[in-house]
């Protein structure tokens, strides 16, 4: 379902509870308490304060920051595929937010975090190291550029990795070819990983 669709129709509902009472809190108050909530790690009741910020009060000037710490919370939650979608939301809604920077590299982190063991599919782990070329080609004088460029290593070694143990496989197999084409693939592509030394050591084992 749309969102947009749903927070306009959830503004009908409440507009047309009139005859509930209903327990009334401000916009800042909801945002308050979520904020409050999440630093105390509570993130099931944070993750709800911040949605009826952005639900009950679209018109608050606060929406923005909701969904951007709605986004946070669930990172910090470990719900990175609900966090993605999140910070997708807020990039795509609100393209010229103050928290841009901030979401843009927090939602490579989120591609980062999803990747799993070297040995499996490394379709996340190329979506975050994209996301970083990205990332520091636009923001590369910020403060958070130093540490995109850390993890940006941090995949690319996580994909050298997984050559580096098939050139491994390889050379067990007793095919040396094998093995130095994968060697000299990964140095190829990928010259800034931190795994020379293990390369060039097999590389000996393999020539001698």
């Amino acid at each position: 379902m749309n969102r947009w669709y749903f927070i306009i129709t959830t503004l009908i509902f409440l507009s047309c509870a009139g005859n509930k009472p209903l327990v009334v809190h401000t916009a800042e108050d909801e945002f308050n308490l979520a904020k409050e909530h999440l630093e105390d790690r509570k993130y099931v009741q944070a993750i709800e304060r911040f949605q009826n910020v952005i639900y009950r009060y679209p018109g608050s000037g606060l929406m923005e920051d909701a969904q951007y710490w709605l986004a946070k919370t669930y990172f910090e939650k470990r719900e990175y595929e609900q966090a993605e979608l999140e910070y997708k939301f807020l990039l795509s809604n609100f393209p010229n937010s103050r928290f841009t920077i901030k979401a843009n590299y927090e939602l490579a982190l989120t591609y980062l975090k999803l990747s799993p063991p070297y040995y499996l599919d490394q379709l996340y782990t190329k979506m975050a190291l994209n996301a970083l070329d990205k990332f520091i080609a636009k923001y590369g004088n910020t403060e958070l550029a130093e540490e995109a460029r850390k993890s940006r290593i941090e995949c690319i070694d996580k994909l050298a990795r997984k050559d580096l143990e098939i050139a491994r496989l390889y050379k067990k197999m007793g095919k040396p070819e094998a093995a130095l084409f994968y060697l000299n693939d990964i140095i190829e592509r990928y010259p800034e990983t931190t795994l020379k030394e293990e390369i060039e050591s097999l590389r000996k084992e393999i020539s001698h």
